[in-house]
């Protein structure tokens, strides 16, 4: 996975006033924490962070630039974003700091590739219960998105947990037999395709119809005796 760049400074005012008035100045208070260790207050530009989060997943991992060295260079993941409830305005960020090779906890979008016959065929839709996946690997392992193909997915059938497969060294952690995505049959889809199908079938001779009313009505015009023949010589009077 890519690594975006994230600039950060030292925080040395504390307490609730100090992080109002950082806010106030445009900076996001935060927190770089990592296992068995004290967090490090941390604070950024609020509006350079929410440019480089913008389109990242929730999986993203962050190389931090500093000019304190305990912070420059460190690969960093978020795990907690505070906001104010009413206007949704961030408040507060928690990132945790990752060693290389060390394991880490997160969940992973799941995204759907392909199409099943029966969709295409109005006869079932799909239904995705499930957006992600927990799992455990290394950075360098942690993908951007787990990728399911459902275009050989029969109706009524349905794809677990277990059933996906995951990058070398992942381990899954959500709920093994938990349903993430199925193929149902959809009664109301499969009665309009049906009576479009019967509906084409019927299109065709009553297309042909107006073919076979001229040809009756140029059969009705034709005398049944054949006087309306032209092509016969009418005979001369007096001739032998």
């Amino acid at each position: 996975m890519e690594q975006k760049e994230l600039e950060v400074t030292v925080r040395t005012s504390l307490g609730s006033t100090a992080m109002k008035r950082a806010r106030k100045s445009g900076m996001l208070p935060g927190v770089v924490y990592a296992s068995g260790k004290e967090a490090q207050p941390v604070e950024m530009n609020q509006h350079d962070f929410i440019m480089t989060v913008r389109g990242s997943v929730p999986a993203q991992l962050f190389k931090l630039k500093s000019e304190d060295s305990s912070l420059n260079g460190k690969i960093t993941i978020v795990k907690e974003l505070q906001k104010e409830p009413l206007q949704d305005k961030l408040l507060h960020v928690d990132f945790l700091a990752i060693k290389e090779g060390q394991s880490i906890t997160v969940n992973v979008p799941v995204q759907m590739e392909g199409e099943p016959q029966a969709v295409r065929e109005g006869r079932a839709m799909l239904n995705q219960n499930r957006y992600d996946l927990e799992i455990e690997c290394v950075p360098a392992s942690l993908p951007e998105f787990i990728v399911v193909d459902v275009s050989n997915m029969e109706e009524g059938e349905s794809i677990h947990a277990k059933d996906i497969s995951l990058p070398e060294g992942a381990v899954l952690m959500s709920v093994p037999g938990q349903t993430v995505i199925s193929l149902f049959g959809n009664r109301r889809l499969a009665a309009a395709a049906a009576a479009a199908d019967t509906a084409g079938e019927t299109a065709a001779p009553a297309a042909a119809a107006p073919a076979a009313e001229g040809e009756a009505g140029e059969a009705a015009e034709a005398p049944a005796d054949g006087s309306g023949d032209t092509d016969e010589e009418t005979p001369k009077e007096g001739s032998s």
